[in-house]
């Protein structure tokens, strides 16, 4: 709307001025609104070329995604800063009939020292039914009217529970991390998968499904760093590091050997590179040459299956979980890393468990191993759709504050679970998309699409 139309220059101290993000850094304002914080406008995304790789361009002089990031989360610093006296920032669920995303930078609000206060808007009603519906009893309306009018008031406005996805309460069990992580990503999504045990569509696409890929190149990391161990070989650092990668590469060419003629070709360019590209292994090795320090022993596809003590915002609470964590690094100093690795984005905060109940499950597992008490001193996520792959859980605060914070998420989680809670509430409502069970989910917030 702004760059469809001609404003005249304003005059004078008052009145509210329509500008976009690029000319409203200029002005001084009493009060700024941010309207529209949608993915792929806040940033705007930048279409990839399909002639020539980001690693030429780059070379050329083109901006990486890494600096347009870091130029958007500046230019928004700057638009927070704008008022004098108060900055209000809104997005939306819909545009245009079509389910959208809130940008990604809405997290970077959360984190600003600036005081936030969530606010709601009271809506009028959207159609002229709506509307009808409301009318005062003492209005007077022609027949036709006042028949639909009391037709719809004698329809009970409030659906029962179990029609909007209260099941009831349910008894304590053996959970799995991965799970109650799925489960705050959407209720209904768990309660398909793990309540009513429903299996996913299978994939008729001609290549590696995620999932089916993301378990090829765990097993490649997995043997690599097994064999690494096993000769001895001590910690990858910079001068190790060409050694490293002979070794990764023989062994994920010995893993590629067994996948299907017609997958095999498209999995070494995305694991071992190709001259327009790295591949993952190159940017694994990569992030452990930056990491250096002695590795007393690496555990490998850790499994957890037992009673572990939480600490909850009620205090510890022992609860029963079982997974598998992808890899713990004893370091010098009874310090632990943990580390988990993600094909594709890492999850965001509000919705991140894995790593802080594995560290704080490997605390009381491993407690007298080697003999010392261990403690977690970072974890991260190693995620290769990132355009940094190195992602730590403590991105802007103590690890300490991180990993007790995934704890209370995990227990609050679970506190739903238990009392039945499965509605149809997806983190973000781009997800409805991607669901393995859109033929089960009645969808009832989003309407039938």
């Amino acid at each position: 709307m702004i760059e469809g139309a001609t404003f005249a220059a304003p005059r004078g101290t008052g009145g509210v001025v329509l500008l976009d993000a690029g000319a409203a850094r200029y002005g001084v304002f009493d009060n700024v609104f941010l309207v529209g914080l949608l993915d792929g406008e806040w940033p705007e995304r930048r279409r990839q070329s399909s002639l020539y790789p980001a690693s030429l361009l780059s070379q050329l002089g083109w901006s990486r995604d890494i600096e347009r990031l870091r130029a958007a989360r500046a230019g928004l610093a700057d638009l927070l800063g704008l008022a004098t006296g108060r900055v209000s920032v809104s997005t939306v669920a819909f545009e245009d009939d079509a389910v959208v995303a809130g940008s990604a930078l809405l997290e970077d609000v959360a984190d600003t020292v600036l005081p936030l206060t969530p606010e709601s808007f009271l809506l009028g009603p959207v159609t002229a039914e709506a509307g009808l519906a409301e009318l005062p009893d003492a209005v007077t309306l022609p027949q036709e009217p006042l028949e639909w009018l009391s037709l719809r008031r004698s329809r009970a406005t409030v659906a029962p529970q179990r029609y909007r996805g209260a099941t009831g309460p349910r008894a304590p069990a053996r959970y799995a991390v991965s799970a109650v992580e799925r489960y705050l990503s959407g209720p209904f999504k768990y309660f398909a998968s793990s309540v009513l045990r429903l299996g996913e569509e299978p994939d008729d696409e001609l290549i590696l499904s995620p999932r089916t890929r993301g378990r090829f190149v765990h097993d490649v990391f997995r043997a690599f760093f097994a064999r690494w161990q096993e000769d001895g070989s001590g910690p990858i650092d910079v001068e190790r590091l060409e050694e490293a990668r002979a070794m990764a590469r023989v062994t994920a060419e010995e893993h590629l050997a067994t996948l299907p003629p017609r997958d095999r070709a498209v999995e070494r360019v995305w694991v071992l590179g190709s001259p327009a590209g790295t591949g993952v292994i190159d940017r694994l090795l990569t992030l452990e040459a930056d990491r250096p320090g002695r590795v007393v022993e690496r555990l490998l596809e850790y499994r957890f299956d037992g009673e572990y003590q939480l600490e909850g915002k009620e205090g510890p609470r022992s609860v029963r979980l079982r997974g598998i964590v992808d890899r713990i690094d004893l370091l010098e100093g009874g310090r632990l890393r943990v580390i988990d690795y993600k094909t594709g984005h890492a999850p965001a905060r509000g919705q991140a468990l894995q790593l802080p109940v594995y560290g704080r499950c490997a605390e009381q597992e491993l407690d007298g191993r080697h003999g010392t008490a261990w403690e977690v001193d970072s974890a991260a996520y190693v995620a290769f759709g990132e355009a940094r792959a190195w992602v730590p859980l403590d991105r802007r605060q103590d690890i300490a504050q991180a990993v007790s914070q995934g704890q209370q998420r995990f227990l609050a989680a679970v506190d739903e679970i238990e009392r039945g809670q499965f509605q149809v509430r997806p983190s973000e409502p781009y997800r409805c998309v991607y669901c393995e069970y859109p033929t089960v989910c009645r969808k009832d917030y989003v309407g039938d699409d």
